[in-house]
């Protein structure tokens, strides 16, 4: 029904990447489970912070990682489709 994963930056940061759900579990609170999966697993592996990237057409998404507690950061690749930044700190 859904999909998410972590990659390494560096020793100290990790980014969320692949975060999908089916149009059909959104709303559900899979996305909150799928997401705090990920960010449990970055801290248990040490990182520091967890980043991410979007696109500001992604509302739904942008809300998620708000309440998750990302916050906005800046560019840290160079995704071209990418325009949204975030990073919460672990």
């Amino acid at each position: 029904i859904g999909t998410v994963g972590i990659k390494k930056i560096d020793d100290d940061k990790a980014e969320l990447k692949a975060l999908y759900l089916h149009k059909e579990y959104r709303g559900l609170g899979w996305g909150s489970r799928l997401i705090n999966s990920a960010i449990d697993e970055a801290r248990d592996l040490g990182y520091k912070t967890i980043v991410l990237d979007s696109m500001s057409i992604y509302k739904d998404a942008l809300k998620l990682y708000e309440k998750s507690g990302f916050v906005p950061t800046e560019r840290f690749n160079d995704n071209p489709y990418a325009d949204i930044f975030m990073k919460k700190d672990l």
